[in-house]
């Protein structure tokens, strides 16, 4: 788990050192700072991903301390991390002193991202050695190896600790982090959370604890101690950006599309990772049918120097989506077009571009699409899934019932376990298709195998926006309340 460490950035003093940073770079002129300041908004940029905008500052920080030896480790870890082992070590032989301990862990490292364990351990040893088994050199040496995810050497070196330094192990707020760290890694996510717990209620001020109790609730899949977790850090700092992401997922993942748009709103706000806060908008904007806001912020994502191909061919498909709505799907095609070319392997984008055909009455390139897309998942059932209901909806969406019930019913003979509410859109496909026994069959399928949905269908409801179909459902089940209509007699009909 890595730390939330804005408490670390929210000092003054920093927020001044930022904004003079920032300020130069928007004016492209020239400012001096110490090695360690520019090693701050470094972490800064790189704690919110902002991956481009730390190496622009450790660019800077080099060519004014070109023999700091933080800023060399700095350099040398960033192309370790980008698998450039060759530029990593370059930038390690550089320093001055080899003997200072960062070097040791910079070493370290870079054989452990080699996967050469039998040198790494070599180098951990000798850490331990020179600094004598101190109590935060063996803690060191436990996050070292949590961070890579060996368990066999963490726990080596967390018995040794243990071993060493008993008592002093159980209140020592490092240790409680580590421990915490060492059991949410290993998936024991239970075990650090009651370590969390602990440094709650010795710190329950801090913001990064907070967080990382919310993590462990929500990997638990306790989304509301979660969520609640995150209220009591807001209401420490409600200009975290860290903290208004977490709050924004948790609302959307409710459903709450409203409040999850202001959360994002607020984040776009305080985090320097505007990218990010733009991918969160455009993606709600497009749920919440606010089609021009999708367009712009997927032109915001386009134009950003700091965008991921990912992201810009996420961009450029959601915009695609959102001209299709707005009914202008011969503009939609070129960009869902880019989206493809970017990402030639995404089914999902040949499905967005299905769907602008299909929106274009073109159903000859709609289904060439749609089953390039099928055949790339065919293989990844994961996939398949998500992408056969995007095509299913995409078909619901253009009014063709036909192709909609194709894939439906293709869902439903896979995956109908997974996926109850197919028999909802069937049922309306074929009300629309006016083959009434066909209609009353998945209506009974509803009523037998999904209830709660059975229970809000009709009037008043936001299941189905068709006030016809609606009305039409009242009166079938007053029909069946009367006995007047048996639907148990449709459901085994097809």
């Amino acid at each position: 788990m890595n730390y939330d460490t804005s408490s670390r950035f929210d000092n003054k003093r920093f927020k001044e050192i930022l904004k003079t940073y920032e300020n130069s770079i928007k004016s492209n002129s020239s400012v001096y700072l110490d090695a360690d300041e520019f090693i701050d908004i470094a972490d800064f940029y790189n704690e919110q991903d902002c991956m481009e905008a730390a190496e622009q500052v450790i660019d800077i920080a080099y060519k004014q301390h070109p023999n700091d030896t933080d800023i060399l480790i700095f350099i040398s870890r960033s192309y370790a991390m980008k698998g450039q082992i060759d530029k990593a070590y370059e930038y390690l032989h550089r320093i001055a002193d080899q003997s200072d301990r960062e070097v040791y862990f910079l070493r370290f490292d870079l054989f452990a991202y080699k996967k050469r364990w039998k040198e790494a351990n070599e180098v951990a040893n000798e850490i331990a050695e020179r600094e004598e088994y101190a109590f935060e050199t063996l803690i060191d040496l436990v996050d070292a190896y949590c961070d890579q995810n060996k368990k066999e050497y963490a726990k080596k070196w967390l018995n040794e600790l243990k071993n060493r330094y008993g008592e002093v192990c159980r209140e020592d707020d490092r240790m409680l982090e580590t421990l915490s760290n060492y059991y949410y890694v290993f998936n024991e996510p239970e075990k650090s959370l009651a370590f969390f717990k602990k440094l709650i209620d010795k710190h329950p001020y801090s913001v990064d604890y907070w967080v990382s109790q919310a993590q462990c609730y929500a990997h638990l899949d306790m989304l509301p101690q979660a969520e609640e977790s995150i209220d009591y850090a807001l209401a420490i700092n409600d200009e975290n950006p860290i903290v208004l992401e977490l709050k924004g997922g948790f609302r959307m993942e409710q459903g709450d599309l409203e409040a999850a748009y202001d959360y994002f709103k607020r984040f776009e706000r305080y985090t320097a990772n505007k990218v990010n806060a733009w991918n969160y908008l455009k993606h709600v904007s497009l749920q919440l049918d606010r089609f021009e806001e999708t367009i712009a912020y997927s032109n915001l994502i386009i134009q950003s120097p700091n965008a991921s191909k990912e992201f810009k061919a996420v961009a450029y498909s959601d915009m695609a989506l959102a001209l299709a709505y707005e009914e202008k799907a011969d503009e939609g095609i070129e960009y869902a077009s880019k989206a493809i070319k970017l990402r030639p392997l995404e089914p999902d984008f040949r499905a967005v571009r299905g769907f602008l055909y299909l929106k274009l009455n073109d159903k000859d390139k709609a289904k060439e699409n749609f089953i390039r897309a099928e055949n790339m998942v065919k293989i990844n059932t994961d996939k398949e899934l998500n992408c056969l209901m995007l095509i299913a909806t995409y078909c619901f969406d253009a009014h063709d019932y036909s192709e909609a019930i194709h894939y439906f019913t293709k869902v439903q003979t896979k995956y109908g376990d997974q996926n109850p509410g197919c028999n909802l859109f069937l049922a309306y496909c074929w009300y629309q298709k006016k083959d009434i026994p066909r209609f009353l069959h998945y209506l009974a399928m509803i009523q037998k195998y999904s209830p709660d949905i059975y229970e809000q269908l009709g009037s008043g409801n936001k299941l189905m926006d068709d006030p016809v179909f609606n009305e039409s459902i009242d009166i079938m089940k007053r029909d069946i309340a009367n006995k007047k209509l048996n639907l148990s007699d449709y459901l085994t009909k097809y």
